[in-house]
């Protein structure tokens, strides 16, 4: 809301802010609260200039007509680098002899079999001949084994040795079974003993409920109904309205 000396505004009478390079001033010049109005200034518009694309439409067309004499200079080129060969007259060379490769001729061979068992001849002949040597050496003894007398075997003072019976894994296990059936016999007793006790315990409600629903179903006739007496009440005549008399003359002194 403007005050009344801003009521007849006008846009001419404020001043035209002029180009400076001053930002104070521009600053000051700008402010709304200098002039009580709008501060504004004169914006700069925007002229075209003529303007065409001849020129770089002509320089693309260039540019491809060159790229164009380079690819067909490339292709002369390249046509021009290709020399054919002359072909051959006469028989094509013939191919190298190989020398012909000698028949496979067996060697003699030999197994160490052979060969062990010509050095265990040899050494068997060594030893025979050693031994022969050591007996015309030694001297032969008399047997004394005929003139001792006869082995007698002795009782033997150690008691009897008693085998121990072995522990096999078979009758722990046979005890170990025992035991594992005991329980398992066990169990099925007391789930068996629950179970016939839940039978039991159903079967006497299902009992019960037949008893009840029986019971429910039997016609029972209902007593008969008690009421209080009806009073009764005397017959009277209708009162008679009678209109009070407030005079205070006694009956006597009427007329």
């Amino acid at each position: 809301s403007h005050s009344k000396e801003n009521d007849g505004f006008n846009a001419d009478s404020l001043p035209v802010l002029s180009s400076t390079t001053d930002p104070k001033l521009e600053t000051e010049l700008l402010s709304p609260s200098r002039y009580g109005g709008i501060a504004f200034k004169k914006r700069n518009v925007t002229v075209p200039k003529p303007f065409t694309f001849e020129v770089r439409e002509m320089e693309v067309l260039r540019k491809r007509k060159l790229l164009v004499e380079e690819a067909e200079k490339r292709a002369v080129e390249l046509a021009n680098s290709f020399r054919a060969r002359p072909m051959r007259i006469g028989s094509p060379d013939s191919l190298p002899t190989l020398p012909a490769p000698s028949p496979v001729r067996p060697m003699p061979f030999s197994f160490r079999t052979d060969d062990r068992i010509d050095q265990y001849r040899s050494r068997g002949q060594g030893s025979f001949a050693s031994d022969a040597s050591t007996v015309q050496r030694t001297r032969v003894k008399s047997p004394s084994v005929v003139h001792r007398p006869p082995f007698v075997p002795q009782v033997s003072i150690r008691s009897p040795l008693v085998s121990d019976p072995p522990k096999l894994a078979t009758a722990e296990r046979a005890v170990q079974r025992f035991k594992f059936d005991e329980m398992l016999r066990r169990r099925r007793l007391s789930m068996e003993l629950k179970q016939r006790a839940i039978e039991a315990s159903r079967r006497a409600e299902e009992e019960e409920q037949v008893k009840r629903l029986r019971q429910e179903l039997v016609h029972k006739p209902q007593p008969i109904r008690r009421y209080k007496t009806i009073r009764t009440v005397e017959r009277k005549p209708l009162t008679q309205a009678k209109s009070p008399n407030f005079s205070l003359r006694r009956a006597s002194n009427l007329p």
